[in-house]
């Protein structure tokens, strides 16, 4: 379809203006894509590349900014797309349903779409350029529009406070959230969870910006995010440190934020004084995927290849996080416990790993074993060898079962099992179709910690698990009645072979598994979680 033929939307591009190559697609394809978007609006330079505006911003008396206004087209702090008040001098789309006179003044469309309810946005890669030397001022919004609008003028910000938000005060709270990378969550678990955090925080009505300390707006991930509402800050490959990052950011938006997140104890470490530099009146909470020190210790004293140095280095970084951040995120109630004893005072709030139940899809078609796990991280791999090893030759001594083993970067050991018995595909984006062919689920872990996401999904598809102590921690399961929980090679192989071989026993425990799925990994649950932290962190600041 010639999106600039669209009959849904109007493009209007102001005379001495000249969209680059995409302007105009990215326009258009800013407000199909979004249902709630209803006028997109393009970045404007000068021909030697001085920015004109990004977007602009009222204020509430009365004044326009352009965002970017005077800087270097190339800053990567106008790169990310975001929600703006309007445009005064640059190309525009919008809605045809709204019956508005497209061709009247930007800013009073803006203020008419926002008075709807709808959003104004400013995608990422809309480019145009105006000709001649200077750009005129934009001045002040005329007060007879400001009249007409009364109620969005009124949710403006004072003049000069909050620099860097766009738009009016959202209903929730601001939230910045940090990761080493933009995450992937059909890669890995943990970047699952940013995902989720991410989704979360804006059906609770956050403003969220989620800063990728790699600098990389990985596809199309970033496009992703976008779509949901997320600001993505990735200002490209030049590589900067954690903290040289948020002093970035923090030019245009000081003390903006109500909560900080920050995963990861490295990276805790990496950014405590630049947010409390930038943010100081933010609530700072640490998102505890596991704690470290524990998965190593067992790792360990399991294989030897972890030395006590390490363990020691990981508890002091896990302890010192406790102590310096506000709140302390878990999945798990037990290692919730354990942090409260090593940090006492450190305010820990459980909030739980999700994974929505799905319908229930039967048991027609399904066959073999699957195991799913991104092998960057060590007890998986450590799971498939030992399961090759020790226990799938016990299943086949009763029924000829043949394991999926699913996931990225699978070391050679792992790649070097591939034959009759073992299919190892590697990454696969649809994990759903993995989960909704297989008849068992197996996660033998020996070593780990937090709750294992896989697990979790496994059971709100409705795909019975068999897994281990290790595996089965901060799940509330009951082994034999949701899932079989089991850590030697017979006794595991034994409750394999009887959800193989027995159709009644098999429906039984899939109906129990999505209901403790239900129960305790919802989406529901993670945002109740969430608002009560939010909640808390607008009243304090």
């Amino acid at each position: 379809m010639n999106l600039l033929a669209d009959p849904e939307v109007e493009v209007v591009v102001p005379e001495g203006t000249t969209p680059e190559a995409g302007c105009l697609v990215e326009l258009v394809r800013a407000i199909r894509n979004h249902g709630d978007v209803d006028m997109s609006v393009a970045r404007l330079v000068t021909d030697a590349g001085i920015v004109i505006e990004a977007g602009v911003h009222l204020w509430r008396d009365l004044d326009l900014r352009g965002y970017g206004a005077g800087g270097n087209r190339d800053d990567p702090r106008w790169a990310p797309g975001r929600d703006v008040d309007g445009a005064v001098l640059a190309p525009y789309a919008v809605r045809r349903r709204l019956e508005l006179p497209v061709t009247q003044d930007p800013m009073e469309l803006a203020l008419q779409v926002q008075a709807l309810g709808r959003r104004v946005v400013c995608p990422a890669a809309a480019w145009a350029r105006r000709t001649g030397a200077d750009a005129p001022p934009l001045g002040r919004l005329a007060a007879a529009t400001a009249e007409r609008f009364p109620e969005v003028v009124a949710s403006r910000e004072p003049a000069g406070t909050a620099a860097g938000w766009l738009g009016p005060r959202p209903a929730g709270a601001r939230v910045l959230v940090c990761d080493r990378w933009l995450p992937r969550p059909d890669h890995y678990a943990g970047e699952k969870r940013a995902a989720d955090l991410l989704a979360a925080l804006r059906a609770l009505g956050c403003a969220v910006t989620l800063v990728s300390m790699s600098g990389l707006r990985r596809q199309p991930y970033t496009e992703d995010y976008e779509a949901m509402g997320v600001e993505v800050f990735a200002p490209g490959l030049e590589r900067v440190g954690p903290g040289e990052m948020l002093d970035r950011l923090a030019r245009d938006r000081s003390n903006l934020y109500d909560l900080v997140i920050v995963p990861w104890p490295e990276l805790f470490a990496a950014c405590h004084d630049a947010v409390r530099r930038c943010f100081p009146r933010a609530t700072l909470a640490y998102d505890v995927h596991d704690l470290h020190h524990l998965r190593l210790a067992q790792q360990g004293a399991l294989t030897g290849d972890v030395s006590d140095e390490e363990v020691e280095r990981y508890r002091r970084l896990e302890l010192d996080a406790a102590r310096r951040c506000d709140v302390a995120f878990v999945v798990n109630a037990d290692e919730g416990r354990a942090l409260s004893e090593m940090a006492p005072g450190c305010r820990v709030e459980l909030v739980p790993v999700v994974h929505e139940v799905a319908e229930d899809r039967g048991l027609a078609g399904r066959s073999g074993l699957l195991f799913v796990g991104g092998f960057g991280h060590p007890p998986n791999a450590d799971a498939v060898l030992w399961f090759a090893d020790e226990v799938l030759p016990l299943i086949q001594v009763e029924v000829p079962a043949v394991l999926t083993v699913v996931g990225p970067d699978a070391p050679a050991r792992v790649t070097a099992l591939h034959g009759d018995a073992i299919d190892v595909t590697g990454h696969l984006v649809d994990l759903e179709r993995a989960y909704d062919s297989a008849r068992v689920f197996v996660a033998p872990l020996r070593f780990g910690a937090g709750v294992k996401g896989k697990n979790v999904h496994a059971l709100a598809r409705g795909l019975p698990l068999v897994t281990t102590t290790t595996g089965a921690a901060g799940i509330r399961l009951t082994s034999g009645v949701d899932a079989f929980v089991e850590n030697e090679p017979a006794t595991f192989a034994h409750a394999v072979v009887r959800l193989l071989t027995d159709d009644v026993l098999w429906s039984v425990m899939a109906s129990a598994g999505r209901e403790v799925a239900r129960r305790d990994h919802s989406m529901a649950a993670l945002t109740m979680a969430l608002g009560k932290v939010l909640g808390e962190a607008q009243r304090s600041r």
